[in-house]
């Protein structure tokens, strides 16, 4: 259930309810929510600090998930952080979204608040969500 995802310590590359990176909280939540187990990409970066490094572990996933116009529950959603699109969360309806941050526990915030609105790359639809 969702509310189980809401207050997770964030963990550099955690990947379970103990502490969990943004990747980690958006993985967490396709095995609850979705019944999907995304790949773990830790491999991909060293520490979440770096925004490089996160932005092309970002880019490597991209190869599974649609790019849409109007989110739906359970869309990815891709942020830019420091200008680089480094940032995911997922879409809960409503202008609402789940993630997490460095030195914050996961929470629920608006996609329309003065901090996100100018942050938002896109939204992604996994492949596993897309009806034929």
């Amino acid at each position: 259930m969702i509310k189980d995802l809401i207050g997770v310590p964030y963990r550099n590359k955690g990947r379970d309810l103990v502490g969990a990176d943004c990747w980690g909280l958006l993985r967490l939540f396709y095995i609850h929510e979705m019944g999907v187990l995304l790949p773990s990409y830790d491999e991909f970066y060293v520490d979440a600090f770096d925004k490089m490094a996160t932005s092309t572990a970002i880019q490597e996933f991209s190869n599974d998930w649609t790019k849409v116009d109007i989110p739906q529950y359970g869309d990815g959603i891709k942020l830019r952080l420091m200008g680089h699109p480094c940032h995911v969360g997922v879409y809960l309806g409503n202008s609402e979204f789940l993630h997490t941050q460095t030195g914050h526990n996961s929470c629920i915030d608006r996609l329309d608040s003065v901090k996100w609105r100018h942050r938002i790359e896109g939204y992604y639809r996994h492949k596993s969500q897309i009806k034929d």
